[in-house]
């Protein structure tokens, strides 16, 4: 693999544009650096060091990410420094927390039964037979057309 199909690669994992990592890599900015971008993009050598790049780039992302048991563990770690130093106010809000993850604690309840439902649909039933007999009443008179 040559020196610009190299940095081609370590171009094309930044924005996966074809085009545009030729132009970072050096490649001649001319009517042909679509053509030379795709033709980097069949490349059997190419694509394997992209995915390669690829791997590495995801590796060191999950490394730097946040995740829920990332959190989980700092906040276990914190409650057993607090514990030992007998600071019983932080080891309670460490278990607020790890609670509240859990789904222990819940800030909001809307509960809702039969009953609520039912009176709903009492309520629709009720205004649709009041509106049949308007119509009814309606339709029982007569105009007279002189």
């Amino acid at each position: 693999m040559s020196y610009l199909q190299r940095r081609w690669c370590e171009e094309f994992v930044i924005d996966y544009n074809a085009t545009a990592a030729a132009r970072r890599a050096g490649y001649k900015d001319g009517k042909f650096i679509d053509r030379q971008a795709s033709q980097l993009l069949h490349n059997k050598d190419c694509m394997a060091f992209v995915e390669e790049l690829d791997r590495k780039k995801r590796e060191s992302l999950q490394e730097d990410l946040l995740t829920p048991e990332y959190v989980v563990k700092k906040i276990i770690k914190a409650i057993n420094k607090a514990e030992e130093k007998d600071q019983i106010m932080a080891v309670f809000r460490g278990a607020e927390l790890l609670a509240r993850h859990l789904g222990m604690l819940t800030d909001k309840q809307e509960v809702k039964t039969e009953e609520t439902v039912n009176l709903k649909v009492e309520e629709d039933a009720r205004s649709f037979t009041d509106l049949l007999k308007t119509l009814s009443k309606k339709a029982q008179t007569t105009v007279e057309i002189l």
